[in-house]
């Protein structure tokens, strides 16, 4: 996995937020949200060398959740990356959100899996996990690599 695509995963933790289900009620969605990172102490010099290429200053950003379909997956979860490349591509995380459903087809509150698709574009075996976890009532996030 490439330092942006984990650096992604780790911006992801802190969205608490996205696992509401009013964020599917409408077509787009645009909330502030602070970033949560908190790794906390690292005894081991070698794990903490690791982190300092992955932790940045946790600070308030913009989330955008759109759904072709109110209520109906996917939608696609937006948000800015806390690392800049200068490249938007790379700079702005993208997600397939595959929401989890009750019995009368409404978005749950519930756990989230993220899922990072293999290396083929087309993504289809990320998007068969993820809507296997889906079928299992857990929010399925597919995660787009840059």
């Amino acid at each position: 996995m490439s330092r942006h695509a984990a650096v992604a995963l780790l911006a992801f933790l802190g969205l608490a937020n996205l696992l509401e289900p009013r964020l599917l009620a409408d077509e787009r969605t645009v909330f502030d949200t602070k970033d949560s990172l908190s790794p906390g102490e690292e005894t081991s010099a070698d794990a903490r060398t690791c982190l300092e290429g992955l932790i940045w200053k946790p600070t308030g950003f913009q989330v955008t959740c759109e759904s072709s379909r109110p209520g109906h997956a996917p939608a696609f979860v937006y948000f800015p990356s806390p690392i800049s490349t200068g490249i938007k591509s790379n700079d702005t995380v993208s997600m397939e959100w595959f929401p989890a459903h009750g019995k009368d087809r409404k978005p749950l509150k519930a756990p989230a899996v993220v899922v990072v698709h293999e290396s083929g574009s087309a993504m289809t075996v990320g998007r068969i996990f993820a809507r296997g976890l889906q079928q299992n009532h857990l929010h399925a996030f597919l995660i787009h690599l840059p």
